[in-house]
C-alpha cells in the first residue's frame, strides 16, 4: 500500500474521467507539474510516470516508465501529454490514459513553493 496525501502547492492526488478523445481530459493541480503518475482504475496497465525534464517538446510529455515492467524505460508515441502551468492535458485517446474510463492520478510540483497561500505556477 502507498498512501499520499494532497499537499497544496506540493503535490496533487484524485481521479479523472477519460473522454476518449486525441483532445484529452483537462485535470486542474494548482500548479505545474513535474512529475505526473497515472494509473487506469479497474484496468490492466501500467502506472504511466511522466516527467517534465526528458523530453523538451511539451507535447509527449516526457518518457514513460512502466513501473510494473522490469523490463528497460520506454517511450510509447500513442500516449501523449502536455504539462501546463496549472494541471496537464492528455493529448490522446489510448486506454492506458484517456478512455472512457476512470483514471487515479499523483502529480508532483515543479516549484513546490506556495506564497501567501497561492502555489507558484511559473518556471
Amino acid at each position: 500500500c502507498i498512501a499520499w496525501k494532497s499537499v497544496k502547492g506540493f503535490s496533487k492526488f484524485g481521479t479523472y474521467k477519460g473522454n476518449s478523445s486525441a483532445d484529452g481530459t483537462f485535470v486542474y493541480t494548482g500548479f505545474s507539474p513535474a512529475l505526473i503518475i497515472l494509473k487506469r482504475v479497474g484496468g490492466n496497465n501500467d502506472f504511466r510516470c511522466f516527467d517534465n525534464r526528458r523530453d523538451p517538446i511539451n507535447t509527449g510529455g516526457g518518457s514513460i516508465n512502466l513501473t510494473s515492467n522490469y523490463g528497460a524505460e520506454g517511450r510509447d508515441s500513442n500516449t501523449k501529454i502536455d504539462f501546463l502551468s496549472n494541471g496537464f492535458k492528455l493529448r490522446c485517446d489510448h486506454a492506458a490514459l484517456n478512455g472512457s474510463d476512470d483514471y487515479a492520478f499523483g502529480a508532483f510540483a515543479e516549484s513546490p513553493f506556495v506564497a501567501g497561500g497561492i502555489p507558484t505556477t511559473a518556471r
